[in-house]
């Protein structure tokens, strides 16, 4: 005999001391338990994948380059994913020095992102375009490709 009462979702036996159950009733809750729990864990959309996992835990990457002093260059990046924004500087050096004896400010930092970014960045994909400009404003210079200065580039996700 099944149970007077059942469960709400998945109709499971509930009995109550006056009922007498059976190995049919257990059977058949079980068969409904395993068919409800396998097709939830086989059920890849569910469930966060593998690649997902290792994405949630590699958010960042890093590159670095050695300065060859051209005006333009692209630097594929290698970061295993291709980031949406990136942080480039120069390593050992400060972000920025100022000349005020000629009125110029240099610029080794600069940010890049999918959406836009500072003057000599460009990001496109796994590559980003850098420029080592002698004059990107009226008393700014871009320097983030000078002659073997070394850079580092920390790409986000």
């Amino acid at each position: 005999m099944g149970s007077t009462n059942k469960t709400g979702d998945l109709e499971l036996n509930q009995w109550i001391g006056s009922d007498v159950p059976k190995m049919e009733d257990f059977n058949r809750d079980n068969e409904i338990l395993d068919k409800t729990i396998s097709e939830h864990i086989w059920n890849i959309s569910k469930h966060v994948t593998a690649q997902q996992k290792k994405e949630w835990s590699n958010p960042i990457g890093f590159a670095s380059y050695l300065g060859n002093g051209s005006d333009t260059r692209r630097i594929t990046l290698n970061m295993g994913f291709e980031p949406t924004v990136c942080i480039v500087f120069s390593t050992n050096y400060p972000v920025g020095l100022s000349d005020y004896s000629n009125n110029l400010h240099y610029n080794y930092f600069g940010f890049a992102t999918i959406n836009g970014s500072t003057y000599g960045l460009t990001l496109d994909g796994d590559e980003i375009e850098i420029k080592n400009a002698s004059a990107t404003g009226k008393f700014e210079m871009t320097n983030l490709n000078q002659l073997n200065k070394s850079y580092l580039v920390i790409g986000f996700r």
